[in-house]
């Protein structure tokens, strides 16, 4: 079996869209999938982490997640560290509706210092 080429950081790539499971459709109706438009993969930049706030799903509820845009990933540039206000959650720990972390935008990492 063929091993697949690590993409360098910086790279765009395509991975399967979290918000439709890859199948091109809409969850919830029969339309095409709003976060890949029917194309089953979305093209990300490296290096990607799982998205916090959405754990990766794509979704926040019925809609593609606010901060993914439905991919599942998140990018940041560089070294990166889990976000101290939210540990990581991607979620702001004193509200009681579910928002962002207003530290990291509800990705969950956030630059590293060092």
């Amino acid at each position: 079996m063929a091993q697949e080429k690590a993409a360098k950081e910086g790279e765009w790539v395509q991975i399967l869209c979290a918000f439709c499971g890859g199948t091109g459709k809409n969850p919830s109706s029969a339309a095409k999938c709003p976060a890949c438009g029917g194309r089953r993969k979305v093209g990300v930049r490296t290096p990607y982490y799982q998205c916090a706030y959405c754990q990766g799903s794509g979704a926040s509820g019925n809609m593609t997640c606010t901060v993914c845009k439905g991919t599942g990933v998140v990018t940041l540039d560089g070294p990166v560290e889990v976000c101290p206000a939210c540990r990581g959650r991607g979620r702001d720990m004193g509200s009681p509706l579910r928002l962002s972390c207003p530290v990291c935008e509800g990705k969950g990492v956030v630059p590293s210092l060092a």
